[in-house]
């Protein structure tokens, strides 16, 4: 920091005195003998470049002129990463059910014979004459008979499995056709039908079936709608109800029926598109459940991304599955491309977790979002195949799969897009600069030409606008920059560096003239001041840098300061001196003045030991250099002065230990000109006391 020790630049020019040696015994044995004494105090030539302490931040051009500078590259930096943050998006859940499940039609035939209908029926008398006319009919001619009318009964049930495919099922769709043939030379009169299920747990009714008029070789069809139904593998077939008009009451030999053991009636059972929504099934293999789905990543509502190339991260799955076969499951996301350009695509093989969640993750180094005007949005895709099983496996529709699918850990290399307007705060902090040295210098001082340069480096593709808040500060008064609003281009990936220039024009001068003991800085840096009117892009290790550069030239204005000296005298030598040996004592003052200052000067004599100034000399004004319209002096201003000393102020003379100075400054024509300091400027005093003694006869 830059400090000027204790006797400070300017007052020096009278105050000198106070370093200078001090030697009177020179003139001791003469006080009697020479009618004039003249008693030296001061006698010195100076530069200001003699008064300047030995501090980096004082600088001297080559014409000698002086200034003040302080510099930092770094004050304050903003990262890229605050400008633009991928959170850790929750994960995106989605669940589906299996469905119902489309069993393969099937075809199954049942065959009743004759002569196992007449053993069933509940007439029994009719069951044995069916009996005898088979046993006829081994020995007849052509196997013709006659046989007995069947009166409308009942004729047994018979056993019947329906399809391999299922143990047990309920349906959604379907329909099941029952086709009659008469293979018989009989007319069957009547024949009602009823499809159960032959399970011993639930001998539940499928449906009935109602014939009428079957003739041979013309098959009668009905229909049954299996919906909301439940059926079992094992069947059975009913005749619930059964009648024949037979031929054993005419004599007429012709119309006696050729009667064989293979006369049967056959069932034909056809079932077709069955969907099934539970029971125990062989899964066959089918398309399942297929959705689209949107992840949407966590950017702000007016960021807009076009693509992010990716340099590590993952997407992490979870699945949970209660469906009792595998799943194929095709995942596709046609906006995260992988290195050669192809969207990102995945088999999942999802079987049965037994209630457990199994978790994975695929490593998306490499990877880039490209989102093509998406939102932001990445469109998941699945598609979903049941494989087949061998083995009867459990099955319900409401079967679910649980899936979670997110991204964690994603780092990027680059992201290109708008990322909207975000506000940042520049941390608050204080520029390292000491100005107390123009405190020191004197009070009141403007500087004319300061200058304070924020230097930015931008390499972050993003522009802004930077609000700057500097203020000093000095006790309770305090003094800020105006017009700190300024804009910083794009780096897009190459460093832009702006220069900010802050002078008088923006109160600098008020502010260093104030010579703070704080220069504070806050603010805040706005992305995109002007909207979306080109793309943005950041990288990692990218961000903006600030800087300053501070300049002080001391070309300056002084309309007025006002401070004190003091400096020790010892004028014990002159104790024999009294009023009966001296006529006068007067106070000499000789200056060389090459400075541009007036001072306006005032002696107190004090006595420290009590504290008290005996009494005053008003030394007067001595005249500044002249300075040219560059502010730098011309010739040095030459102020011989002699200052009668009264009765009073000679006692004070000899009474005091100290001199007091009083000084008032003002730089040369301030009103009109600034001055520049030079460290070349020089300085010559001789100062005294003529003691007039009184000659002895």
């Amino acid at each position: 920091m830059l400090k000027l020790r204790n006797g400070v630049l300017l007052f020096s020019m009278l105050s000198l005195m106070s370093c200078m040696e001090e030697d009177l015994s020179k003139i001791s044995d003469t006080v009697n003998v020479s009618p004039d004494i003249a008693l030296p105090l001061v006698k010195s030539t100076t530069t200001l470049g003699d008064l300047l302490p030995d501090d980096e931040s004082i600088y001297i051009e080559d014409d000698n002129s002086i200034g003040i500078s302080f510099k930092s590259d770094n004050i304050a930096k903003i990262e890229s990463d605050s400008l633009l943050q991928i959170e850790e998006t929750a994960p995106t859940e989605e669940s589906f059910t299996v469905g119902s499940i489309n069993l393969a039609d099937f075809n199954q035939t049942q065959t009743i014979k004759l002569i196992e209908l007449g053993q069933n029926l509940e007439d029994n008398a009719i069951s044995t004459q069916i009996e005898d006319a088979f046993t006829l009919a081994e020995t007849a001619p052509e196997g013709k008979v006659p046989f007995p009318d069947i009166p409308r009964q009942s004729g047994g049930t018979y056993d019947q499995s329906s399809s391999d495919e299922f143990l047990y099922v309920t349906m959604s769709e379907g329909e099941l056709t029952l086709e009659v043939q008469n293979n018989t030379g009989l007319h069957i009169d009547y024949l009602e039908l009823k499809l159960k299920n032959n399970d011993s747990n639930n001998p539940s009714l499928i449906g009935t079936f109602l014939f009428q008029d079957i003739t041979k070789d013309d098959p009668k069809t009905k229909s049954l709608s299996l919906v909301g139904r439940q059926m079992y593998k094992d069947i059975s077939f009913e005749v619930s109800a059964v009648q024949i008009t037979g031929n054993n009451l005419n004599p007429d030999p012709n119309t006696y029926i050729p009667l064989s053991s293979e006369d049967a009636i056959v069932l034909n059972i056809e079932g077709e598109n069955i969907t099934v929504t539970d029971g125990k099934v062989k899964f066959p293999e089918q398309t399942g459940p297929s959705e689209t789905f949107v992840f949407d990543l966590d950017f702000d509502d007016d960021v807009s991304i076009d693509f992010i190339n990716l340099s590590g991260g993952a997407m992490e799955y979870s699945y949970e599955s209660s469906v009792n076969t595998t799943l194929e499951l095709d995942l596709e996301i046609p906006q995260l491309k992988d290195p050669n350009g192809n969207s990102f695509k995945e088999v999942l093989m999802i079987g049965n977790t037994s209630g457990n969640v199994v978790d994975n993750s695929i490593d998306l180094t490499g990877y880039q979002f490209n989102f093509e005007g998406d939102e932001n949005q990445l469109e998941i895709k699945y598609a979903s195949k049941i494989t087949p099983t061998l083995d009867y496996e459990d099955f319900n529709a409401e079967d679910y799969v649980n899936l979670s699918i997110g991204m964690a850990d994603l780092e990027f290399s680059y992201i290109e897009g708008y990322f909207g307007q975000i506000i940042e705060n520049i941390e608050p902090g204080e520029l390292d600069v000491d100005v107390s040295v123009l405190e020191d210098i004197t009070s009141g001082i403007k500087l004319e030409t300061p200058q304070l340069i924020f230097t930015i480096d931008n390499s972050v593709g993003i522009p802004f606008e930077i609000d700057l808040d500097l203020t000093g500060t000095n006790g309770p008064n305090s003094e800020s920059l105006t017009g700190t609003l300024f804009d910083v281009p794009s780096g897009f990936g190459t460093p832009i560096s702006k220069r900010v220039v802050f002078n008088e024009a923006n109160n600098l001068s008020e502010l260093i003239a104030l010579a703070p003991e704080i220069i504070s800085y806050s603010g805040s840096v706005t992305s995109n001041p002007e909207g979306n009117v080109g793309p943005n892009s950041i990288s990692p290790g990218t961000g903006i840098s600030f800087g300053f550069e501070m300049d002080l030239p001391l070309y300056l204005r002084v309309s007025e300061a006002v401070t004190t000296d003091t400096m020790d005298v010892d004028l014990s030598d002159l104790d024999d001196i009294t009023s009966d040996n001296f006529e006068d004592i007067s106070f000499k003052l000789n200056v060389e003045n090459e400075f541009p200052f007036d001072v306006e000067l005032m002696i107190l004599f004090s006595d420290s030991t009590i504290g008290t100034a005996l009494d005053t000399l008003q030394v007067g004004i001595l005249k500044a250099a002249k300075v040219d319209n560059n502010g730098k002096t011309m010739a040095p201003e030459v102020y011989p002065l002699e200052i009668d000393l009264d009765s009073d102020q000679i006692d004070a003379l000899f009474n005091a230990n100290q001199l007091l100075l009083d000084l008032k400054l003002a730089s040369y024509d301030y009103k009109n000109k600034a001055v520049r300091l030079y460290t070349d400027y020089t300085i010559k005093i001789e100062a005294g006391v003529r003691v007039k003694s009184k000659i002895e006869e």
